[in-house]
């Protein structure tokens, strides 16, 4: 079974096979990408998003952006280079028929934090020796598990390099500021956010995990922080209500954050709502333990006590927020340093499920970068950019950082 109408002929060695169209549709990835757990919560709904997109609108389906050959840019079958689909043993490959190719790599935003020696691929006999002995294994055993590391980290690394362009052809920032203020003066930073991806929300997937989040940061003329948002605690999470620090009042709940993750939300016993980090009531249902829905829970995507709430950006579309900075009495150059940042894990979920020695493997990854400067002075000279300042404003919107790829910023 293939997605080809014209499979290979039998006459050359190959299995019995026939084209099917399922393979090709949407439908085929929403098998998977629509999860619904036992007590009815809809924990992923990538294909519920498609099925509602202006990508659908258009008969664009998900393999045209997660198959084709730049990830995250839908490219038509029609328009992919030809080649060999296949290989047969014994057999001249210009007996094989060239074909429309696509990419099996499934690029996503994912990434496996297991030692090179468990993934992508094992070895059968290292499920019955310890093979982290390497001194003790034999001769055999150490050269094929050399060449499997090898092999391991290139798949991981030609994996990386895709996953860093997906995620770049995700979503664009626009910053607007003015490029002369006063010294002292309160000045507003408008940081606009838009999805390039119809097909689906940004981000997708199992969202109330992976986090995407603008940081921003503004620094006077001697380099001294006077504003920031989308900062870490010292634990590497957001300062928002999943921050142990905040939680426990050693630093400022960052109210000005703008984050598109969505959040498990709770209803507690004196029946308001809290966001929790895993995807169990323990304030109605103490005991960690999944137990089916008592009522029709599929009808509304949620148990009764339970819900995902919705934080993500919904295709193409654009999402922003203003900062006000209060500028101190200090002329000179101010520097705007906006960063749209992405990570599919945060730390507090780690620490929550008991694998807290894989934080140090956590990527922050910049999507896209703006920088800016603001010329402050003891004088009036006018809130708003003259048109003079033109060239300013298109520095100010102009990529700071390599359009070929995305750029791994932090690990907590």
């Amino acid at each position: 079974m293939g997605p080809f109408d014209d499979p290979v002929s039998t006459a050359i060695g190959t299995h019995s096979s026939a084209g099917s169209s399922y393979l090709t549709s949407s439908a085929f990835c929403g098998t998977c990408h629509d999860v619904t757990s036992p007590t009815g919560l809809r924990l992923e709904e990538a294909f519920s998003e498609w099925q509602n997109s202006p990508a659908a609108e258009c008969g664009q389906n998900c393999q045209s952006c997660h198959m084709g050959p730049v990830p995250g840019v839908p490219v038509p079958i029609d328009q992919r280079p030809l080649g060999r689909a296949a290989t047969v043993p014994d057999v001249d490959p210009q007996r094989i028929p060239l074909r429309r190719l696509s990419d099996h790599t499934f690029a996503g935003p994912d990434y496996s934090l297991l030692p090179d020696t468990e993934f992508p691929h094992k070895l059968d006999w290292m499920y019955e020796v310890d093979y982290r002995q390497f001194d003790q294994l034999t001769p055999y055993q150490q050269k094929t598990l050399t060449e499997l590391r090898r092999a391991n980290r290139t798949a991981l690394r030609i994996a990386s390099e895709k996953r860093y362009q997906l995620l770049r052809n995700a979503a664009r920032i626009a910053v607007q500021a003015p490029a002369w203020a006063d010294a002292g003066q309160a000045i507003g930073i408008r940081v606009d956010v838009t999805s390039i991806t119809a097909g689906h929300s940004f981000p997708t997937g199992f969202t109330a995990e992976r986090q995407a989040w603008v940081q921003i940061t503004v620094r006077d003329p001697h380099g001294r922080t006077i504003f920031q948002s989308g900062d870490l605690d010292p634990n590497g999470d957001l300062r928002d209500e999943h921050s142990y620090a905040v939680e426990k009042g050693k630093i400022p709940f960052d109210k000005y954050l703008l984050n598109f993750q969505n959040k498990f939300t709770a209803l507690t016993t004196i029946g308001t709502d809290r966001s929790v980090i895993l995807s169990v009531n323990r304030h109605l249902q103490p005991v960690n333990v999944l137990r089916p829905a008592t009522g029709v829970a599929a009808s509304y995507g949620r148990p009764a006590s339970f819900r995902l709430a919705k934080g993500s950006l919904p295709p193409l579309a654009t999402m922003g927020r203003t900062y006000p900075v209060q500028l101190p009495h200090l002329a000179g150059s101010y520097r705007i340093d906006v960063r749209l940042l992405f990570r599919h894990l945060p730390p507090v979920l780690l620490d929550r499920i008991g694998t807290s020695h894989l934080k140090h493997l956590l990527e922050s990854v910049v999507i896209d970068h703006r920088q800016a400067v603001i010329q402050v002075g003891q004088s009036a000279v006018g809130n708003l950019c003259s048109p003079s300042d033109s060239a300013a404003l298109r520095y100010l919107n102009q990529r700071s950082s390599s359009p070929s790829a995305a750029t791994v910023e932090t690990k907590p």
